[in-house]
């Protein structure tokens, strides 16, 4: 007794872990993305 609401819950967490990683690893690669624009302003203005 119990199993089903234990199993719920795992699959819970998992999709909350799941979509934090997704969202740091695109905060992360939007962090490279403005970094990029920003050294081709540099080397425009050069």
């Amino acid at each position: 007794m119990g199993g089903s609401s234990f199993l719920f819950t795992c699959v819970a967490i998992g999709i909350i872990l799941s979509v934090s990683r997704f969202v740091e690893k695109n905060q992360e690669e939007g962090k490279e993305d403005i970094a990029d624009d920003e050294e081709e302003k540099e080397v425009d203005n050069a």
